[in-house]
């Protein structure tokens, strides 16, 4: 009798102890879990950070790039007898000063949710660099692709659109832009100039693009030959 009692009193004893070791085993793997969920949570809240001033630093580029490049058009090419260009100048810096608190709040500047909101940014755009001698002319053919783009996809088509402009306007020595947006199989956008062209790498076209271009899942490509312009297409 007193072996068969050992016996029970060895298996209570060791199931307590296994139980014990099991939690404490589960306490430990607990622990473990909120430090890798605090490693995680503090990763995301960097990457949040990091996100956020690479996405000021993106808008900034592009909203505020355009309207100071497009000012300074207009100023190198100021006469004593075209007031309009002076009015002109000082509405885009008034317009950067609203632009720089939009980005500041994550408040997209303008929206162009249709057609007929490209079509009178572009009319605006051309009066502007009308003054700064630059022809611009465009093309856009209406679809239901475009009227159908989600309102982040738009907004990215816009800055992509400002981007390639204010790149003519600062580096192209450019008279004339071409812009046209059509429908085939999908959307196509492009932007042609008459400067003097440049050599395109991967580390020339600027990061900005690149990174927009990915964001709505199109495809980039720009052919530029010295001295005959630059052509560049956006499908998506």
């Amino acid at each position: 009798m007193v072996v068969p009692l050992a016996i029970i009193l060895l298996g209570i004893t060791y199931l307590f102890w296994h139980s014990r070791r099991q939690a404490q085993t589960l306490k430990e793997e607990i622990v473990a879990l909120k430090d890798v969920q605090e490693v995680l949570l503090t990763k995301a809240a960097l990457k949040g950070r990091d996100e956020e001033r690479q996405r000021i630093a993106r808008d900034w580029h592009d909203g505020l790039g355009n309207i100071l490049s497009t000012a300074r058009l207009i100023t190198d090419n100021l006469t004593a007898d075209n007031p309009a260009q002076l009015k002109e100048v000082q509405s885009l810096l008034e317009d950067s000063h609203q632009v720089s608190k939009n980005i500041i709040r994550n408040i997209p500047s303008d929206a162009i949710h249709s057609h007929e909101d490209l079509v009178a940014y572009l009319n605006i755009l051309k009066s502007r660099l009308a003054l700064g001698k630059i022809n611009l002319t465009f093309s856009i053919v209406p679809s239901n692709r475009f009227t159908k783009l989600s309102k982040e996809d738009k907004w990215h088509f816009y800055n992509i659109l400002q981007e390639l402009v204010s790149n003519v306007i600062q580096h192209a020595e450019a008279s004339t832009i071409q812009i046209q947006l059509k429908e085939k199989e999908k959307l196509i956008l492009t932007v042609k100039d008459n400067g003097k062209g440049f050599l395109t790498t991967q580390e020339n076209i600027p990061k900005t693009i690149k990174e927009r271009v990915q964001l709505i899942n199109g495809q980039l490509d720009i052919q530029a030959l010295k001295s005959y312009g630059t052509l560049v297409s956006i499908t998506f």
